[in-house]
């Protein structure tokens, strides 16, 4: 969109050459954030500073950002104001800013903390897109905090827009940790519905678009590193796990155990072909939240493929199903026997124990 100037460039000595055509590539119609009330007068308040403050001029040409950042144009930009419109509605008036006190991360992500109630989570996408174009990149560990907060608010679909623009919005699903703890908040939400119901078809839909977004956007193809996927995101266990969990939970409560299209019998071979990679005995200094949701998710997706009508035609497969499900049961009972588990776990974790109490009674 061509922007229309209200002030006077050609006051400006350094700016005299450019024409009103050099601010028709300003990207702010596109780039710049664009954010939803909400009910929390504090939250809407950081919104606006940092869409005025960073974002906007983070869109601006080089010329123009460096005119509203550095100190030397401070009073001949107080003086002789220049303003132009981002939108057919929206003015903007450079102004001098201070880089360093609008860039500070950790300011920034208390606008994250802020984001509490469903309704804030709406302005998520907008906000990190922001962020990533101010150059502010989430640490893989805040990333899966978002992640575990966003899945509390029952707001997941959020963070599958977020996936499907990762170039722009920076969540990178090749981080193994990332990855894992979307899918754990996929095996959450089924969870808390007793894998029953439309919590387990929603679940299963998005489990199913993040392993085709992983896989279109190539991440299989680059080398991995310590933190970074070794192997395919269809082959880690967790992921499997959870995709077998949730299509033979909804071939059982919606169709009374008949696998309609095969999709569990084939999650059903992936786990068991990838079963080297599962690890039933946790080391001294493993995370217990984890490895507990992990192998819940195996051993409960096991578990359910047993009322599948299909296996029971297999006696091959049905008997390897069976000895793998005594062997989580048996390392899960194990760590049951642990006095001291429940206090290495978080709440989540505490859920997941209690799943595991269930499972292996029966």
């Amino acid at each position: 969109m061509a922007l229309s100037m209200a002030g006077t460039l050609s006051r400006w000595p350094r700016a005299a050459h450019q024409s009103a055509m050099i601010f028709s590539q300003v990207r702010c119609a596109s780039t710049v954030p664009h954010f939803k009330p909400t009910q929390s007068p504090e939250l809407d308040q950081a919104l606006d500073y940092y869409r005025q403050n960073l974002f906007i001029p983070f869109s601006l040409p080089k010329r123009q950002k460096q005119t509203v950042f550095q100190e030397k144009h401070r009073k001949r930009l107080l003086d002789d104001p220049i303003s132009f419109n981002i939108s057919e509605t929206e003015e903007y008036t450079l102004r001098p800013i201070s880089l360093w006190e609008v860039r500070q991360k950790n300011k920034v992500n208390q606008v994250l903390d802020m984001m509490i109630e469903a309704n804030d989570f709406q302005n998520f996408g907008a906000f990190v897109r922001g962020m990533h174009n101010a150059g502010l990149r989430i640490s893989s560990s805040r990333w899966e905090k978002l992640i575990r907060k966003i899945g509390a608010a029952d707001q997941l679909h959020i963070l599958l827009g977020c996936a499907r623009r990762q170039s722009e919005i920076g969540l990178d699903l090749q981080q193994i940790g990332v990855l894992e703890s979307l899918f754990y908040q996929f095996h959450r939400m089924a969870a808390k519905a007793d894998f029953k119901g439309e919590q387990v078809t929603k679940a299963l839909h998005m489990a199913r678009q993040t392993v085709d977004l992983i896989e279109f956007y190539g991440i299989q193809n680059l080398e991995a590193t310590s933190n970074k996927l070794s192997t395919l995101p269809a082959s880690q266990p967790f992921v499997i796990a959870t995709l077998l969990e949730l299509s033979a939970a909804r071939a059982i409560d919606e169709f009374g155990g008949k696998d309609q299209d095969g999709e569990a019998l084939k999650y059903v071979r992936k786990l068991l072909a990838n079963w080297d990679l599962v690890d039933l005995k946790p080391s001294p200094e493993a995370d217990m939240n984890q490895w507990i949701g992990r192998t819940v998710s195996i051993h409960n997706g096991l578990k359910l493929s047993l009322s599948i009508q299909d296996l029971s035609l297999d006696k091959e497969l049905q008997s390897r199903v069976k000895s793998h499900l005594t062997k989580t049961k048996n390392a899960l009972s194990q760590q049951l026997k642990n006095e001291l588990l429940e206090q290495k776990l978080n709440y989540n974790g505490k859920l997941d124990l209690e799943l595991a109490k269930n499972l292996v009674s029966k």
